[in-house]
């Protein structure tokens, strides 16, 4: 099948070894690795090539408009004036980053023809879905958290939540199946009315291969 995979989140480098970036790398490669024709619109993507070789398919960047970055920067300024602690990317870039983003991947449909859309939850994120049902395709989004619930609890809380809260719950009653990773967060989905029948839990996994090649490597460096 032909799946177009994307990343909202502008935090995401693609090419960083934190556990975002990395689990979408495992879990693109493992698509590739079943047969699968995988595309990837991302926000960030740093090291383009190498990300693509690590995949196995295609990376389309989408950027944050410039305009946008330059909103951005003057947020920080004010927040650091008001000595609150800044973020990288405010609830303001990342709503308006919307509408580039749905462009971008409404191109990378006309250009790939996928069979699906398959999307990594992010906060603000609402293009990729307005995208898939503009194009009429199926819609699978994976949610490893809460993240409005997270954001406001434990990472200092963001601008209109109740906003955001709506965006999340429009999200993920939209989407034709939702993917969680544990059944906690299979819980709260249906929790916030979503349909158990949509739902299914896959839980968080590790590509033994990546321990195999290190023990080898030690094991060459020992004898």
């Amino acid at each position: 099948m032909k799946i177009l995979y994307l990343c909202f989140d502008p935090s995401i480098d693609l090419a960083r070894e934190t556990g975002g970036a990395v689990h979408i790398r495992a879990l693109i490669r493992a698509l590739t690795d079943l047969g699968h024709d995988v595309m990837t619109t991302c926000t960030c993507v740093s090291r383009r090539p190498w990300v693509e070789s690590q995949v196995g398919g295609m990376v389309s960047p989408c950027t944050i408009a410039d305009w946008n970055g330059s909103l951005g920067n003057a947020i920080r300024g004010a927040n650091r004036f008001l000595q609150q602690r800044p973020r990288s990317y405010s609830d303001m870039v990342r709503f308006f980053h919307n509408a580039r983003f749905f462009r971008a991947v409404a191109a990378a449909v006309r250009q790939f023809s996928p069979d699906f859309i398959y999307e990594r939850y992010s906060l603000w994120g609402l293009a990729g879905l307005g995208a898939a049902k503009r194009c009429l395709l199926p819609f699978v989004l994976e949610v490893n958290a809460p993240l409005v619930c997270e954001q406001q609890r434990f990472r200092g809380g963001m601008t209109c939540p109740w906003l955001a809260r709506r965006i999340e719950r429009l999200v993920w009653r939209g989407s034709d199946l939702v993917i969680a990773v544990s059944e906690a967060l299979s819980n709260h989905l249906t929790e916030a009315v979503v349909s158990s029948a949509l739902v299914r839990i896959l839980p968080n996994g590790v590509d033994a291969r990546w321990f195999m090649a290190m023990l080898r490597a030690s094991s060459r460096g020992n004898t």
